[in-house]
């Protein structure tokens, strides 16, 4: 068992290679990591600034519509009524991009409340709970009353 046990406590102590990073012994041509020293391609190179344009990809893109539409299957919400509703949600969020600044929110609203509230409003069919989305009461009235603001300019 002794035995065992020192030939584990020696392959934890060994000291294994470490692969070197790719940007400390690569250039960068194209958009790709290339071994200078071979030209072998080890891989692409990603700069968030710099990939959004042309052939490369972002690492991350957020986009508030694409995250609300996940929220259709969750709640059941019928295919003929997601485009009406994204519409609305999109034009809610225009609507608070042009007004934002006259609320001390930074972030746009709980997409929980946003679909419930516009579920209710146009009358579309949803699974989701009838109760608040929010748990906090205080939280809840000053989006609620931010929603309300939207809403009218939605109408209007």
């Amino acid at each position: 068992m002794s035995e065992l046990y020192d030939w584990y406590i020696s392959q934890r102590r060994e000291r294994r290679g470490v692969q070197p990073k790719l940007h400390h012994y690569c250039v960068v041509e194209d958009g790709l990591y290339v071994d200078p020293t071979t030209g072998i391609v080890m891989g692409r190179h990603l700069e968030l600034d710099r990939n959004v344009n042309g052939q490369y990809s972002p690492i991350y893109y957020y986009n508030r519509s694409w995250r609300f539409i996940g929220l259709f299957n969750l709640y059941n919400i019928d295919f003929r009524d997601q485009t009406i509703t994204l519409r609305c949600f999109e034009q809610l969020e225009k609507a608070w991009e042009k007004v934002k600044q006259n609320y001390t929110r930074v972030y746009f609203l709980t997409q929980k409340l946003l679909l419930q509230e516009i579920c209710t409003r146009l009358k579309i069919a949803s699974t989701q709970p009838a109760k608040r989305p929010i748990s906090d009461l205080r939280r809840y009235k000053a989006q609620i009353e931010i929603f309300n603001d939207l809403w009218n300019i939605y109408i209007s």
